[in-house]
Formats: C-alpha cells, sequence, structure tokens
C-alpha cells in the first residue's frame, strides 16, 4: 500500500455514517481512537436536524462514561448544539437498561457493546424497538463469542453491516502513530494514599457484595447476572471507576 492509498480518520467516519443511513444498523468494531464516538455524534446531529422530535438512547458501561460523552459531544459540535443533541437524549449505563424494556426510539446507539453478552441483557434488547442501531466495540471478537452476539443482534433489529478497522489498520494508515510505553512511578503523599486506601477498600466492599449478592441467588460463576446482581455489579464498577479517576489525576500530574 502507497501513502495516496491510505484511508484517514475522515474517510472511515464518513462510509460509517453513509452506512448507517444506507442500511440503518451498524457494526463499527474499531480500534480505540479511530472514532467511533465522534461517528455516534455526527450521526444523531444529521439525524435530528432531519427529524427534530427525534429521540436517542445511548448505553455506557460505567457512569462515568456519561462525562466522558458529554465531553465528546461538545469537542465536535460546540456547547449549544451538543445541549440541543442531549436534551433529545437519554443516557444510561447497562446495569439500568432494564427501565427500557418495549421503548421505541429513533437510533440506539451501543457504547463497547460487547457487553450485551449476557442472556438477561440480550432478553432486554428484544423488547426494544429502533429505526436505527449503531453498536460500537474494539473488542467484539476478543472473547470467541462474537458471532453468537451478532446472531442476536440480527434476531432482534435485523441484519447489521458491519465495518471492522483495528488498531493496527490505524497505525499502517498513519491515523495513530505506533505507542511508546513508559512507566512513570507515581510516589503517593500520605495524604494521597489515605484516599487511595479509602478507596481500595470501597472497591473491595463494593466486589464482595457483588459475589455475595451472587451467592445469594444461586449464580454459578458461568451464569449470567440477575437484574438485582448487575445492579450491585454496577456499583463495583462505580467503585473502581473513582480509584481509577484518582490515579489518572496522579499520573497526570507526574506525566505532564
Amino acid at each position: 500500500m502507497n501513502s495516496n492509498d491510505k484511508l484517514s480518520r475522515n474517510d472511515l467516519q464518513t462510509e460509517a455514517l453513509h452506512t448507517l443511513a444506507q442500511h440503518r444498523r451498524l457494526i463499527l468494531n474499531w480500534g480505540t481512537g479511530v472514532g467511533k464516538s465522534r461517528v455516534a455524534v455526527n450521526a444523531m446531529d444529521y439525524i435530528l436536524a432531519k427529524h427534530p422530535d427525534s429521540r436517542f438512547l445511548l448505553v455506557v458501561q460505567e457512569t462515568n462514561h456519561k462525562l466522558n460523552w458529554r465531553i465528546e459531544f461538545r469537542d465536535a459540535k460546540g456547547e449549544r448544539r451538543a445541549e440541543e443533541i442531549l436534551s433529545h437524549t437519554e443516557v444510561e449505563c447497562y446495569a439500568s437498561l432494564d427501565k427500557y424494556r418495549g421503548t421505541s426510539w429513533t437510533l440506539i446507539v451501543f457504547d463497547e457493546g460487547h457487553h450485551l453478552r449476557s442472556d438477561l441483557k440480550q432478553d432486554i434488547i428484544s423488547t426494544m424497538k429502533a429505526d436505527r442501531v449503531l453498536l460500537l466495540s474494539a473488542t467484539l471478537n476478543d472473547q470467541g463469542d462474537g458471532d453468537d452476539l451478532v446472531r442476536t443482534l440480527y434476531r432482534t433489529f435485523g441484519q447489521f453491516q458491519q465495518l471492522t478497522f483495528g488498531t493496527q489498520d490505524a497505525i499502517d494508515n498513519d491515523i495513530l502513530g505506533v505507542p511508546d510505553i513508559n512507566l512513570i512511578p507515581i510516589v503517593l503523599t500520605p495524604e494521597e494514599r489515605e484516599k487511595y486506601d479509602s478507596l481500595t477498600d470501597n472497591l473491595n466492599k463494593k466486589k464482595s457484595e457483588y459475589f455475595n449478592a451472587r451467592f445469594e441467588a444461586g449464580l454459578e460463576s458461568t451464569d449470567d447476572d440477575t437484574e438485582e446482581t448487575e445492579e450491585v455489579k454496577g456499583k463495583w464498577l462505580y467503585a473502581g471507576g473513582l480509584r481509577k479517576r484518582f490515579l489518572g489525576a496522579k499520573k497526570t500530574r507526574v506525566a505532564g
């Protein structure tokens, strides 16, 4: 492949938008950093401009991802347009997906859509309707069961188109640079260590509560979660997100 044949991020995103417009069902199996989120934001913007009464559902994995998406909307469309789009959008975590049984939407966006693998989530989405569906994932086939999930999506919403562009593809096309890996030690002050220990204790507590809830529900390690255990799991993941953001802030301080 010579340099004239290389794809740009804009080329990929334009193709994705055209595919979603034409086929209405799309899986973006793209590597991190290629622009999956931007495709979703641009799709909502385009649809809302043509259909002002549109209703969007954006499903994310963790509560802290909601803020990341708000930033993505603002960066892509500016504060005013971002708020207009978000006023037509429900942003919810997978752990709370059950409240949307039987609902209908102009567009559903499943961020990190590989989290739809459980039987419970697939049972929920089987009751939902959407004019368009966009599933975003960088790891759809990493666990070897991507095809099973795709078949469930087909049964629920109809046939999907798939666009695959991995991290190595992005590097080969100069969309992403070859990553440098640098190990930077983080030294915490006594106050920061106390905060970190408190966050870790809370994380371990929520983890224990989740596995206790699974035990009380009689679930084996290979069983799917129930609605109740999904809720407890969401609290465990949220606690993990708090500790991750704490360490992320300290890492930025050191690396910056």
